[in-house]
């Protein structure tokens, strides 16, 4: 179509485009120029530009890396709070055991001599160390729900 009235395009013919040169794609852009044709400029191929499919590869490529460090970190995370978790109902079941112990200690009957006043202070003792075990206990327990909770 324009071959016969531009010149540096028909100097072009049957070039592959590694033969072009840059002087002669400056000619052919400045002679687009002259003839009016307003955003019409030819670009030669470069050898570092990337098809769709290459970026495309690149991309996933790039994405899945990050994504498999995200969950590597992310694991490490996660076996973290468990181990926390963990320790911490182990030192809960500890405390618990400790606490039954000095209920049991404050259940036995007092040795020497006994009154309504020493059963009473005995009783409420009881019931303070019962009170703190289960008070020990919900906070450990909602915890634990908490954290099951936000893991979903």
């Amino acid at each position: 179509m324009f071959n016969n009235k531009i010149k540096a395009l028909s100097a072009l013919k049957g070039k592959k485009a590694a033969e072009i040169t840059a002087e002669e794609m400056t000619a052919l852009n400045a002679e687009l120029a002259t003839l009016d044709l307003e955003g019409i400029v030819v670009h030669q191929a470069n050898a570092d530009l990337f098809t769709q499919a290459q970026i495309t590869g690149k991309v996933t490529a790039a994405v899945t890396e990050a994504v498999t460090a995200r969950e590597g970190e992310l694991a490490t995370v996660h076996k973290t709070a468990v181990d926390a978790l963990n320790a911490t109902a182990t030192q809960r079941d500890a405390r618990i055991t400790e606490l039954e112990g000095e209920a049991g200690a404050i259940n036995k009957p007092p040795k020497t001599g006994d009154n309504a006043h020493d059963g009473e202070d005995k009783k409420s003792k009881n019931d303070q160390v019962a009170e703190k075990m289960k008070a020990e206990a919900a906070a450990k327990a909602a915890k634990v729900a908490r954290y099951k909770t936000s893991k979903k």
